[in-house]
């Protein structure tokens, strides 16, 4: 995975292994249009001296951001038309498939819908602002955040402990979303 602003702005690229020859490679850009994709992927393939032969290309657009409220009359908002799709990192896949079956027991079954999402989307709000303090972030603030998860402890606490780390570090978030305003009104 890289994390370098010059070509991912606030974004990231990343390789998945596709066989022993084979591999995906992406580069997620967020406030970009499709006219400027191909001169970030140009920019990462040189940054990082890669060379990779290509089979096949394909540009997927794609926004996501929040919706309020989560049902209008008999029509339910599930998946990224609810805000269920995080914008952060790859996420939001479980939710936007929890959104989904939750409608459909609304509809056959009469549960409250708005009610069951309402700690899914609770999360997806931390995540928005995760997500704008995120964008603030130069190279080396991100090498700083890495440096930070690499420390056996808080790898750890990670990765083996059942804390819902967003919730945990939401006010942590918000000082530091403050703390940036502040400093650019002055």
């Amino acid at each position: 995975m890289w994390l370098n602003t010059s070509y991912a702005k606030s974004g990231y690229a990343y390789l998945i292994p596709m066989g022993q020859e084979r591999a995906s490679l992406i580069l997620t850009v967020p406030y970009t249009t499709h006219e400027e994709l191909n001169q970030h992927w140009k920019s990462f393939i040189d940054t990082e001296k890669l060379n990779p032969e290509v089979v096949e290309l394909w540009d997927i657009e794609f926004e996501s951001g929040l919706s309020y409220p989560h049902q209008v009359g008999s029509t339910f908002l599930v998946g990224a038309s609810g805000g269920f799709v995080g914008s952060l990192l790859c996420s939001g896949l479980f939710p936007s498939l929890i959104s989904g079956f939750e409608a459909a027991r609304a509809i056959s079954v009469g549960t409250d819908y708005s009610k069951t999402m309402e700690p899914y989307f609770t999360n997806m709000k931390r995540q928005f602002n995760l997500r704008q303090l995120w964008d603030g972030l130069d190279n080396h603030n991100l090498d700083r955040v890495v440096s930070l998860l690499n420390i056996k402890p808080v790898k750890y606490g990670l990765l083996n402990c059942n804390l819902d780390i967003l919730k945990r570090a939401d006010s942590l978030i918000g000082y530091f979303k403050r703390r940036e305003k502040t400093k650019n009104l002055s």
